[in-house]
């Protein structure tokens, strides 16, 4: 099993969290990045949502949307979740530092 998160989950994650940011110009870089790496409009769509067609996708996502909720509970089950759909510790470990860079770049967006 791959230890490197694909550019796919990388941006399916990055629009999960950039979802509602209220910047035009990051959503369409986002969006634009995101066709680069693969994703058809739907799966952009689903990853804006907060989720992803594939399994194992979507459980990476969705600790990417609980990471952004804060809420410990949610992280803790999303985390397990992960695990249960194939995400080896080293995949769950760079969603999570993903997920803080972007939140990271988020707080600082209009700085």
């Amino acid at each position: 099993m791959s230890s490197d998160l694909s550019s796919r989950l990388r941006m399916q994650v990055t629009l999960a969290i950039f979802s509602g940011c209220g910047c035009d110009e990051t959503m369409a870089a986002a969006d634009n990045d995101a066709r680069l790496a693969g994703l058809t409009g739907a799966e952009i769509d689903q990853a804006l949502a907060g989720s992803s067609f594939s399994a194992r996708e979507s459980a990476a996502v969705s600790l990417a949307c609980a990471m952004k909720s804060g809420n410990r509970n949610d992280v803790a089950a999303a985390r397990a979740r992960a695990e249960t759909f194939g995400l080896c510790p080293v995949e769950i470990q760079q969603v999570e530092d993903l997920v803080r860079a972007l939140l990271h770049k988020l707080e600082h967006l209009h700085d």
